[in-house]
C-alpha cells in the first residue's frame, strides 16, 4: 500500500473515531439533560397532586396563584442572565461579573417579594399563609442563584454535570 494513502486512510479514520466520540458525547449529554427536564416536570406535577389532595380547595387556590406569582418573580429576578451566560465566550471575569449582576438582581426582587409578604402578613394576619409567602420569598433569590450557576455550566460546556444536579436538586426539594 501507498504510504501517502495509508496516511489519508488514517487520518480519515482518526477523525471518523473523533466524530463518534463527539456524537456520542451529545447523544450523552442530551439524555442527560432530557432526563433532567423530565424529573423537573414530573416532580412539580406530583407537587401540585398531593396539594390538591392534601389541600381545601381555597388553600390549594391559594397556594397555585401563590406559585404562579413566584414564578412570575423567579423569571424577573433571573433577569436572562443565565441564557446570557450560556450563549457568551467570555473569560471567567466575565462569568464572575455577570453571575455577581444577576444575583444582585435577584437579591433585589427576593427582597421586595418578602416586603411584599410582611405587608401582606400583617394586613390579612394569617400566619399560615405569610409563612408560605416568606418561603417563597427567600426562594427567589435561590432560583436565581441556580439558574446562573445552570448559565455557567453549559457555557462550559458541562451539560451532564448541570444535568445530574438539576435531578438531584428536584428530587431533594
Amino acid at each position: 500500500m501507498n504510504p501517502a494513502k495509508f496516511k489519508t486512510v488514517q487520518s480519515l479514520k482518526n477523525r471518523l473515531q473523533s466524530l463518534m466520540a463527539r456524537q456520542h458525547s451529545l447523544v450523552s449529554d442530551g439524555m442527560f439533560t432530557m432526563i433532567a427536564k423530565g424529573t423537573s416536570q414530573l416532580v412539580q406535577l406530583l407537587i401540585f397532586i398531593l396539594g390538591a389532595r392534601v389541600l381545601t380547595s381555597a388553600e390549594f387556590g391559594f397556594f397555585a396563584f401563590t406559585s404562579a406569582f413566584v414564578v412570575m418573580l423567579i423569571v424577573l429576578a433571573e433577569g436572562g442572565w443565565g441564557e446570557f451566560l450560556m450563549k457568551s465566550h467570555g473569560t471567567e471575569a466575565d462569568y464572575d461579573q455577570a453571575a455577581t449582576t444577576a444575583m444582585i438582581s435577584g437579591l433585589i426582587v427576593s427582597t421586595l417579594a418578602l416586603a411584599g409578604a410582611l405587608a401582606m402578613g400583617s394586613w390579612f394576619g394569617d400566619m399560615l399563609h405569610l409563612e408560605i409567602l416568606v418561603i417563597s420569598s427567600a426562594l427567589i433569590f435561590v432560583c436565581a442563584l441556580s439558574t446562573i450557576y445552570d448559565g455557567i455550566l453549559v457555557a462550559r460546556g458541562r451539560l451532564k454535570d448541570q444535568a445530574k444536579i438539576r435531578i438531584v436538586s428536584e428530587l431533594v426539594g
